[in-house]
């Protein structure tokens, strides 16, 4: 699968893959891709992000593929939110990031933050010895948009359309990853900083072999 010669504007999400069932997907490729993604009214799918890849339950009880190999060259643009590569369920494999050069700033009407979203409820992957993503608000309590992460579609829980995971913006997070290289990234983050920019890159303590992380570019890219 190619996806390439594509401008993306004035959207709330760029390049996305929802795998919420059984199958495998394998060997998509986007290529030569400008994106400007911003926040728009929360009840939509999408939360600024310029890349949102996730493999988690729609539902309970159903068996989740894997997402594997995917390639990521010559991405450039500006987005109000950072990127998610989540291989919660089966795992995300064999990844490339090649020419990717992304700024994080803030330019839209929803700038300041949009209405309210909640923290969703716990999402664990189905299967036996459950990956859970990491809570770190009490699910259903108020948190802020602004730099949250959106895996919606997801289990059902007391917050229905305005559900996120609170978090900070990174230039890409990843969970659940392997095989990951990078290969020529820029991440630039605008200055002043805003409260909820995270950092260019955070992995999680599941993650493995990520290669070329150290040759990131980052650019006013805090710790988180």
């Amino acid at each position: 699968v190619l996806f390439d010669n594509i401008t993306i504007w004035d959207s709330n999400g760029g390049m996305s893959i929802q795998q919420r069932s059984q199958g495998n997907i394998m060997n998509v490729t986007f290529s030569n891709i400008n994106i400007e993604t911003r926040y728009e009214s929360p009840r939509w799918w999408g939360n600024g992000e310029w890349l949102a890849v996730t493999n988690s339950p729609r539902d309970n009880g159903y068996a989740i593929g894997q997402i594997r190999g995917l390639k990521f060259v010559n991405i450039t643009g500006r987005s109000e939110n950072g990127g998610i590569l989540s291989g919660l369920s089966g795992g995300a494999h064999d990844i490339l990031f090649e020419n990717i050069n992304m700024k994080i700033e803030t330019y839209g009407n929803y700038s300041d933050g949009p209405l309210p979203c909640f923290q969703n409820p716990v999402i664990c992957s189905n299967d036996t010895e459950h990956i859970c993503i990491e809570q770190t608000a009490v699910p259903g309590s108020q948190i802020s948009c602004l730099g949250s992460l959106d895996y919606r579609p997801t289990p059902m829980g007391n917050c229905s359309f305005y559900c996120r995971s609170a978090s900070k913006a990174n230039g890409v997070f990843l969970e659940n990853a392997h095989d990951v290289t990078f290969k020529n990234v820029t991440f630039e983050f605008e200055t002043p900083r805003k409260d909820y920019f995270g950092t260019c890159l955070k992995v999680d303590k599941r993650s493995t072999n990520v290669v070329g992380s150290d040759s990131i570019r980052c650019i006013g890219g805090g710790g988180y």
